[in-house]
């Protein structure tokens, strides 16, 4: 389904969104970690819009979704030229480092870059080569790994990724095994995939007061007109008031923009997508 970051001065609904397993398939999911805003959308709004889908499968947002599964992984005794020669052939940018199953560090090309010589070195290649081979991944490898689990959504992964100023981590299962990485380009991915922005929709920006039930009336004029919403988002602004944010398939765009300004709504900015 499209995620949505509802307010309830918006929706006016009153019912907390509950952080529960996948079976939960109506409602929205805030950010875990966002103190405001738990609110869900009502049933009649979320009737008028439509899941999303990458291929023939749907777009779910969870990190098992969208991680890299059953990636490549180092041992902590390798040396850091065979690692470095992995990670070219592979065009790896980090690399999970396990011992005996378990995942014990995490080796990255800024780890590999703080461990080579400096290029105004007087060493030749041969003897660069050599010092290279005598040091271990676990000589320079994160120790102290950041990671997410695969149950986790993609609102947490990016936040914790955001709040740690990284661009990737390992994915752990509930009982710790490393089960794929996730990347800033994993996000990238599920967001533009859960947009609908390579779909060819049309984007609606709409300025909105602080009043409930603002998506209920905006959600019930595109019903009227027969349009289906692909994706729905408010971003509170600093003035206090909201930009509702939709995609949907729309043939007229004149037509929606005289509807909703009929109900007192200014659409302040058009635009196709994909």
């Amino acid at each position: 389904m499209p995620w949505c970051k509802a307010s309830p001065v918006a929706t006016g609904e009153g019912n907390h969104a509950q952080h529960g397993g996948r079976g939960a398939m109506m409602g929205c999911r805030s950010l875990p970690y966002h103190k405001r805003r738990r609110t869900a959308l009502s049933t009649r709004i979320l009737e008028n819009i439509s899941h999303v889908s990458i291929g023939k499968e749907e777009a779910f947002m969870f990190v098992a979704d969208c991680m890299t599964k059953n990636p490549v992984t180092i041992a902590p005794d390798m040396g850091i030229d065979e690692a470095a020669k992995l990670m070219d052939k592979g065009h790896f940018r980090r690399l999970p480092v396990v011992e005996h199953g378990k995942l014990v560090g995490f080796f990255t090309n800024r780890d590999l870059l703080r461990a080579s010589p400096s290029t105004a070195t007087t060493l030749d290649r041969f003897e660069m080569r050599t010092l290279l081979s005598k040091i271990k991944v676990a000589d320079v490898m994160q120790k102290d790994v950041i990671t997410v689990t695969d149950t986790m959504t993609i609102e947490e992964a990016a936040l914790v990724m955001t709040r740690e100023k990284i661009g990737g981590m390992p994915v752990l299962s509930e009982v710790g095994k490393l089960v794929g990485i996730i990347s800033s380009t994993d996000i990238f991915r599920a967001f533009i995939a859960v947009m609908g922005l390579d779909s060819g929709k049309t984007r609606l920006t709409i300025d909105v007061s602080d009043r409930k039930g603002v998506l209920r009336d905006i959600s019930t004029v595109l019903a009227d007109l027969d349009i289906s919403i692909d994706s729905m988002v408010t971003l509170p602004q600093p003035s206090g008031t909201y930009q509702i944010i939709i995609r949907a398939d729309i043939p007229d765009v004149d037509t929606v923009k005289e509807h909703l300004w009929s109900k007192g709504f200014t659409v302040s900015h058009v635009i196709q997508l994909g």
